[in-house]
């Protein structure tokens, strides 16, 4: 994790910024993705704290006691107006923050309800895209006959997504000892650390099969399973670069990501007459709500199925 820079904050509120951090990881078990974002928020905040009231010292716990509306609403201003930070960071920026404040106001009994009288930026709730079953055998076809184990990893991969619906951090996730030949289902460590099993097509285990005897590097049972040109860890960003090259390549939808190809799976599910509950289970969603969403994103093929089967036809 990142520190604060020497004399921003007393050397007593480091250590509870600190054990906040170790809270963050071990009790509320954040991903190292959310944790690194709420210590680079908070870290940011205090640098702006410090500046605004113009102190040259460092920040204490007298300076969290005196926290008011304005400053909190100016910190996310300059945010928005000179960092062109997107609402969905600023909410984000707003909840590290108040984790932190009720961390140590919890720890010290501190008197201060400064965030009950600050709202989150209003997010627009955008529906899931994903693309059509045509669009992802034309994005998969110039991979079929690829002999190099880049593409035999890509093709994979892809399948993978799409196959089975995992989030791409959740994918790149796997251990070369988590897929075998016999393999059936997948057991998935997803967010907040709950676990779900995903059925696996044969299909995609062959895929995955011919990709891993092609490949130059050998691991571990314990290596990841999805391997970059240096044989480290395939990053997502390198994933996300390989599906933009072809998607430009291949004049497909700009919406074609790796989470498009999670949205495809649910959909397509949905389109086959999957019970709503169960694509729950297998995307791994806390709420039924979450999953909803692609039913209201589906609606037109929904409106065609009622015309067609509605019994007063």
């Amino acid at each position: 994790m990142t520190s604060s820079k020497e004399g921003v904050l007393t050397p007593g509120l480091q250590q509870d910024w600190a054990a906040w951090q170790g809270w963050l990881k071990y009790e509320k078990r954040y991903s190292a993705h959310t944790q690194l974002a709420y210590v680079t928020d908070t870290d940011h905040f205090f640098l702006f704290y410090r500046s605004h009231l113009g102190l040259d010292g460092a920040l204490d716990l007298e300076a969290l006691k005196a926290l008011d509306t304005t400053t909190i609403r100016s910190w996310l201003s300059q945010r928005r107006l000179r960092e062109k930070k997107a609402p969905a960071t600023l909410a984000r920026a707003l909840s590290s923050l108040r984790s932190f404040f009720g961390f140590v106001t919890q720890k010290y009994g501190i008197k201060n309800s400064v965030f009950d009288h600050i709202q989150a930026p209003k997010l627009a709730k955008l529906m899931p895209k994903g693309i059509s079953f045509d669009d992802f055998l034309h994005l998969i076809e110039p991979l079929q006959d690829q002999a190099s184990w880049q593409g035999m990893r890509d093709l994979a991969l892809i399948t993978l997504l799409y196959g089975t619906g995992l989030r791409i951090s959740e994918a790149l996730g796997l251990k070369q000892g988590d897929i075998t030949d016999q393999t059936m289902e997948i057991v998935i460590k997803g967010k907040g650390n709950k676990s779900r099993m995903v059925p696996i097509l044969p299909e995609i285990v062959v895929l995955i099969d011919r990709y891993r005897k092609a490949c130059l590097y050998e691991g571990e049972t314990t290596s990841p399973l999805f391997l970059g040109n240096r044989g480290g860890a395939l990053s997502p960003s390198a994933s996300q670069k390989m599906l933009l090259k072809m998607r430009r390549e291949l004049s497909l939808p700009e919406t074609l990501t790796p989470h498009a190809l999670r949205h495809s799976y649910a959909t397509h599910l949905l389109q086959g007459g999957a019970d709503l509950r169960v694509i729950q289970e297998l995307l791994g969603h806390a709420s039924l709500s979450t999953t909803q969403r692609y039913a209201h994103a589906d609606m037109k093929h929904i409106q065609s199925v009622y015309h067609s089967k509605h019994p007063r036809r």
